[in-house]
């Protein structure tokens, strides 16, 4: 049985404030949302995780969120997907908590719709309606350090 979760990382003076529960929050909502109704990765014998990394617009790649091609770990069922996040988008952002959640739906709408073929952007643009704001929004933002938990 395959696996589906979310990380973040970045370095270590431009990752925003952001509780691991917004990580948490998404990886039940996609499971409960996309992966047991379209029967996709928790049937399958490969490990997904996304990677989501925090990064200064215009040093590394195209600007903008961008999905990379999987790394893959034959011996771990692994693949291990970047997903990079423009940080900049994030500081103009009078509301960051708002921005921050756009950016990782906006991931997971990329990752989603261009490699399965029963997931599309209408599909994705239909389940942003059922995203419980108030709950990701009660979060504390700037979380503090230990609750962060970025991946290094």
């Amino acid at each position: 049985m395959g696996s589906f979760s979310i990380n973040q990382t970045g370095p270590k003076d431009i990752r925003p404030p952001l509780s691991f529960k917004v990580r948490e929050y998404f990886e039940s909502f996609i499971e409960e949302n996309i992966l047991t109704p379209k029967k996709i990765i928790i049937h399958d014998t490969w490990n997904i995780c996304l990677t989501l990394t925090f990064f200064k617009q215009g040093r590394f790649g195209p600007a903008g969120v961008h999905v990379y091609s999987p790394t893959i770990v034959k011996g771990d069922k692994l693949k291990a997907y970047p997903i990079q996040i423009p940080i900049q988008e994030i500081a103009d952002s009078n509301q960051p908590m708002v921005k921050i959640v756009e950016l990782f739906y906006e991931g997971l709408t990329l990752f989603f719709t261009g490699n399965y073929k029963q997931v599309d952007a209408q599909f994705m643009q239909s389940l942003w309606n059922k995203i419980d704001m108030e709950y990701l929004l009660s979060l504390p933002y700037p979380a503090k350090i230990k609750e962060q938990r970025y991946l290094y």
